[in-house]
């Protein structure tokens, strides 16, 4: 019986796998890698998605998890700014650094807790096939923001989407 959210999360998605949409996200051969916070992660402060990553590894989900984005410099936190102020990719790109000294990734999920546009998971998966060419990125959060409230289904409503870049540096997600 799961006790922490993060528990519960990891159970559904490994118990209900095979009917998601994007089932073939996860496998033994699967790097997570979990997405920074918004400013310099401190040591033994909450980092959701890291322990996120934690649980779907030990329910078999991924292969192994690797905190290798990591950021280097804050940007301004997307859930308490105007969508105006909201860091843009190149922001975000020039706010992180992906740690080397690992091994060579070949597919990697990136997952975040919550997604609005999807300029950090734009931003790390630059920074992922900048270091490491011929990995396969995709990437997936557990919620996903839903600013016109006729577009809510239901609590649980697990889809596959795509977040797009524009010239400006700005992005938009669909759903």
């Amino acid at each position: 019986m799961p006790t922490t959210p993060r528990e519960w999360i990891a159970e559904r998605i490994a118990d209900r796998r095979r009917d998601l949409p994007f089932a073939d996200f996860f496998g033994a051969d699967v790097t997570l890698v979990p997405m920074p916070t918004h400013a310099k992660q401190k040591e033994n402060s909450l980092w959701v998605p890291r322990r996120l990553c934690d649980e779907m590894c030990r329910v078999n989900l991924a292969g192994a998890v690797s905190a290798c984005i990591v950021r280097t410099t804050a940007v301004t936190k997307a859930a308490q700014s105007r969508p105006d102020e909201r860091p843009t990719v190149e922001q975000h790109v020039r706010s992180m650094s992906v740690d080397r000294t690992i091994e060579e990734l070949d597919d990697v999920v990136l997952l975040d807790d919550v997604v609005t546009r999807g300029a950090t998971l734009m931003a790390a998966s630059i920074k992922i096939l900048e270091a490491f060419p011929r990995v396969r990125v995709r990437a997936i959060a557990i919620l996903r923001t839903i600013t016109d409230p006729e577009d809510f289904r239901s609590v649980e409503h697990p889809c596959v989407g795509t977040i797009k870049l524009y010239d400006s540096g700005k992005t938009h997600r669909e759903p």
